[in-house]
């Protein structure tokens, strides 16, 4: 052990002793090389005087440039961490002149969370309006009796204004087994209009459910027929109406109106059937 630790240590400082002399011999063969060189391209014929370096040079030299290279890179490194250090002490003991403050990066501000809005607790829906109450009861008529029931009042002695050229008239209503007919004729010489008709409605009101008749219409220019229902007027309420009418010059032709609170919406329907020919049930 102790003949081949000296026998180690005797090789290792023999390469340390051989070194020196190697870097001056590096040194002595690149001071000749730059020599030769420069000299030749002093020469009318540099070019022919350049030659190729010699090959133990050739390595001598690339060891030199890896030295220094070396040596370099750890000053430039070297400042520059040291650089960075004393920054750094600076900021953390806020002693950093303000000259220098703007080549510090600044921290980028946190992202705030947006701002939740608050909670509107919507408002609660109106109370249902209170139903009203059921009017008038359920009746079929089939004018089968010999006479009107007091279920109906028939119009006579007025009529509903300047925009009609008839005025109603209980002449004008004929009752007969499982019909009731109302008709349209010239009014007598004297009469204020033009025309006479009938017309006939329930005594009692009603407010929930289904209407029908059973009707045929006639045909002619300027005659309408009509089913419907009306609020009673009492001064402060309004016409409201649900109507069904035909007109005499389209008796295909159905017009549905709503008349409520001084407006009204009509809508055309285009029927499958003549209702001036034979009978037919609407109703709503």
């Amino acid at each position: 052990m102790d003949e081949k630790h000296e026998s180690q240590s005797g090789s290792r400082l023999s390469m340390l002793a051989g070194y020196k002399p190697s870097l001056g011999m590096a040194w002595a063969a690149v001071k000749r090389g730059l020599i030769i060189h420069v000299r030749a391209w002093t020469k009318a014929d540099w070019f022919a005087g350049i030659k190729p370096l010699p090959r133990d040079m050739t390595s001598q030299m690339a060891a030199i440039g890896i030295v220094v290279g070396l040596l370099l890179g750890s000053l430039v490194y070297g400042e520059n961490y040291l650089d960075r250090l004393w920054r750094g002490r600076l900021i953390a003991s806020d002693e950093l002149d303000q000259r220098t403050a703007h080549l510090v990066p600044k921290p980028e501000p946190e992202q705030q969370p947006a701002p939740v809005p608050p909670k509107v607790e919507a408002e609660p829906p109106p109370p249902p309006k209170p139903r009203l109450s059921q009017m008038g009861e359920s009746f079929i008529e089939r004018f089968d009796a010999p006479a009107l029931s007091d279920h109906w009042y028939i119009s006579d002695g007025w009529d509903n204004g300047p925009h009609m050229d008839n005025d109603w008239r209980k002449s004008q209503l004929d009752l007969t087994p499982g019909n009731l007919t109302l008709t349209l004729e010239k009014a007598p010489d004297g009469h204020p209009k033009p025309m006479v008709s009938a017309e006939v409605r329930t005594l009692p009101f009603y407010r929930y459910g289904y209407f029908e008749a059973r009707v045929k219409v006639p045909k002619g220019a300027g005659l309408v027929t009509g089913i419907f229902t009306y609020a009673h007027l009492d001064g402060a309420t309004r016409s409201n109406e649900i109507d069904i009418e035909i007109l005499g010059k389209d008796t295909r032709t159905l017009e549905a109106t709503i008349h409520q609170n001084g407006k009204s919406s009509l809508k055309r329907v285009r029927l499958p059937f003549d209702a001036a020919e034979g009978f037919h049930t609407l109703g709503f």
